[in-house]
């Protein structure tokens, strides 16, 4: 995998204005007693959600303190905080983080870091919309050069799954960012107005591949069109039309592989589009759509792979590795960060997640320790 994932200290990383985000002096320095931490405390609707003092675990080896800069709302933290993700309760609600060190290895105090929970932070231990976080060391990666906090966190979690489903729809490790793609080669991006859908098409566009998106409906096209993502895209398909299975059909042939965030019948839509060998790696989609055919003789005579990803059964380690990985893509300019939508207290913080619930363009951030 390309990049060490070493956290280098950095001189300015201790300035009260990280990126976007203005953070009160005091949260970057020391380890706090009691902190602020948005609480679920029971399965329940967003309006129930309360901020509220707790106490952090101690530091164990292996673990840091980081002050909490910005920390994005995922659609997985408002199923977390409904029940349908199952977790204990009551609980501290949040994935996406970006930071700073201010507690821990010597080395690694005042360094800028982000991250995201796979199946811990804010699933099976509590989360990061708090003031402070205790994470494990090894799920931290260096925010790059020239990304702020808020856009960092806003983007941690989509670019980790954005990664993780096309090296598994082109049948590569997770560990290689090339994804084994030519220049030239077609990926379709399913949700392409989406976090996860922006991330996949600028990762396959930085390798190289020519990127076609499906939307839902024209209003989706104009929105990434006038975004900064719409630069990644070859094509922009909407699958509302009547005649989008003809369309995409017409628009590929051969995709060697398909990040779908649909499912149920986008699945039987893409396969035939697909190359000898090709793969299409489905991470999402509404359950009352979930069901769909397919046929399998083209299946097993092209060869196909179709196989499902759920970030959940990952570790803070594995993002942290796919995160450093993909800095230089970041610092070069190649990748852009997922949208945001708008900034939030914690006090605010139901209101991010009705957005979230109510499909707003873009993530919520929060920022747990305003200025």
């Amino acid at each position: 995998m390309q990049g060490s994932g070493e956290l280098v200290s950095t001189p300015d990383a201790m300035r009260s204005r990280v990126g976007q985000a203005v953070v009160h002096p005091n949260a970057l320095v020391g380890a706090p007693g009691p902190v602020h931490a948005l609480r679920a405390l029971r399965p329940g609707p967003p309006a129930e959600l309360q901020v509220q003092e707790v106490e952090l675990p101690p530091l164990t080896t292996g673990t840091v303190l980081v002050a909490v800069t910005a920390a994005g709302v995922n659609r997985s933290d408002t199923l977390a905080c409904r029940g349908v993700i199952s977790c204990d309760f009551p609980r501290t609600l949040g994935r996406d983080f970006a930071g700073v060190v201010v507690d821990g290895p010597s080395e690694l105090v005042g360094t800028r870091v982000w991250g995201t929970g796979g199946g811990g932070l804010g699933l099976s231990t509590d989360g990061t919309h708090a003031t402070h976080v205790v994470v494990p060391q090894d799920g931290l990666a260096e925010i790059p050069h020239g990304l702020t906090d808020v856009d960092a966190a806003a983007s941690a979690l989509s670019y980790f799954a954005a990664h993780s489903a096309l090296a598994l729809a082109m049948g590569v490790d997770t560990a290689d960012s090339t994804y084994g793609l030519d220049a030239g080669d077609t990926v379709i991006v399913t949700g392409a107005a989406g976090g996860v859908g922006g991330a996949a098409a600028a990762l396959a566009h930085w390798r190289g591949a020519r990127v076609v998106g499906v939307v839902l409906d024209a209003t989706e096209v104009q929105a990434v069109e006038a975004s900064p993502s719409a630069p990644h895209f070859t094509a922009l398909i909407a699958s509302d039309a009547e005649d989008f299975t003809e369309r995409l059909r017409a628009e590929v042939s051969g995709a060697r592989a398909a990040v779908d965030v649909v499912g149920g019948g986008m699945v039987s839509a893409i396969l035939p589009t697909l190359a000898l060998r090709g793969g299409i790696c489905v991470l999402g989609g509404p359950p009352h759509l979930a069901q769909t055919s397919i046929n399998t003789i083209d299946f097993y005579r092209k060869a196909l792979r179709l196989v499902g990803l759920h970030t959940g059964l990952a570790t803070s380690r594995d993002a942290a590795l796919v995160l450093s990985a993909l800095r230089g893509g970041f610092e070069s300019g190649h990748l852009t960060p997922s949208g945001v939508s708008g900034t939030y207290p914690l006090a605010d913080a139901p209101q991010a997640y009705v957005e979230v619930e109510q499909g707003v363009a873009g993530r919520p951030v929060l920022i747990p320790n305003p200025a």
